[in-house]
């Protein structure tokens, strides 16, 4: 194969992958919107913790931390939240972006 059908066949099954795994941001952030995660940092009155956002939550029967740090992680690197550092740490601190506080509101 000539690397320009290789590129090409490379940037289909990117394109490919994008649509079969592109809900997963949506679904993210409808996540966070139930959870109330931007009421939970916002309520705190600056950078949280992880553990601080896991306690907050009241209506979940079964929280599960690592579920919560993945949807964190997307929403992080969707640039709905900043963050101190990885948060791949459990005392990282986290706080919803300026730009998108309306929506979680």
């Amino acid at each position: 194969m000539e690397p320009k059908e290789v590129q090409a066949l490379l940037k289909g099954q990117a394109e490919i992958w994008q649509h079969l795994f592109g809900f997963v941001d949506s679904m993210a952030l409808k996540c966070a919107v139930e959870l109330r995660i931007a009421d939970i940092i916002h309520s705190h009155g600056g950078p949280i913790t992880l553990c601080q956002i896991a306690s907050g939550i009241i209506n979940s029967p079964s929280l599960d931390i690592p579920y919560l740090a993945r949807i964190m992680r997307s929403l992080v690197r969707k640039k709905y939240l900043n963050r101190t550092s990885s948060i791949k740490r459990w005392g990282d601190s986290l706080w919803v972006d300026p730009s998108f506080k309306m929506a979680f509101a």
